[in-house]
């Protein structure tokens, strides 16, 4: 091992690439032949190349959790759509799917312990929380549920969502509509209202929420929410929306 960097030193990042760290070493040779006595040693596992995780000691188990592995795949990267919804949601079903992960730059998927992290086009800019001191990457609460609206049958049909949506206290209006003016999508604007309508009092939303997504969307097409509901859909005036009742969309999630 190198004299100047101790297992110590790296140990504190839990999971890490190359990048964090090489600056530390005199070389490149120096860091690798450091991480491979690491490896021969029992004390981490490489995740991918140049990317590493420390070992636990008493478990023989990495520290790092999916959702913290996501996270480090470079300093762009960030937890998107289905595991988003897995991480603010606790949705165990998806807690072992596939690792949808955005970043700046397109990357190679890969398995690692069984879980497969794939690289997956993020459809606007910005809205990504840093939480544990920068440790976990994902995009908010508020931008994961614009999303699921957005993709809402690639993500599990509105019985999902809507199930969600019964569970939750808040939601930050100012940060909903800020996501739903960087999609700047029509009939974006007439769904988000017609679903955030049954829970206004729940979440608090004002009624200019409710005006906001009037103005902007297409007041002269008519569109379903969902085409998994298309037989038990009837017209929402309101919001020019061929949409199942709350009652049909209660007895989804039961």
């Amino acid at each position: 091992m190198s004299g100047k960097v101790r297992f110590e030193d790296i140990a504190k990042l839990i999971v890490f690439n190359k990048s964090e760290v090489i600056d530390w070493f005199c070389s490149e040779a120096e860091f690798r032949y450091f991480i491979e006595k690491l490896i021969g040693a029992g004390l981490i596992r490489r995740v991918r190349r140049d990317m590493y995780a420390i070992i636990d000691s008493v478990s023989g188990k990495i520290y790092a959790d999916s959702f913290m592995i996501a996270s480090k795949i470079s300093a762009g990267a960030y937890m998107i759509m289905h595991s988003a919804l897995a991480y603010h949601y606790f949705d165990l079903a998806e807690k072992h799917s596939p690792v949808t992960v955005a970043d700046d730059k397109k990357f190679r998927s890969f398995i690692f312990d069984g879980i497969k992290y794939s690289y997956i086009k993020s459809p606007i800019c910005g809205f990504v929380d840093k939480i544990d001191n920068g440790a976990i990457s994902v995009t908010s609460k508020e931008r994961t549920i614009i999303d699921c609206i957005a993709c809402m049958n690639r993500l599990g049909g509105v019985q999902r969502l809507f199930g969600i949506l019964c569970t939750l206290p808040f939601l930050d209006e100012k940060q909903l509509t800020d996501c739903l003016t960087e999609y700047s999508r029509k009939g974006l604007y007439k769904k988000a209202g017609y679903l955030f309508w049954y829970f206004q009092k729940r979440l608090n939303l004002s009624d200019a929420f409710f005006d906001f997504c009037k103005e902007h969307m297409n007041k002269s097409v008519i569109e379903y929410l969902t085409i998994e509901y298309r037989p038990k859909s009837v017209l929402q005036k309101e919001w020019a929306l061929m949409a199942p009742s709350y009652v049909d969309l209660l007895d989804g999630i039961k």
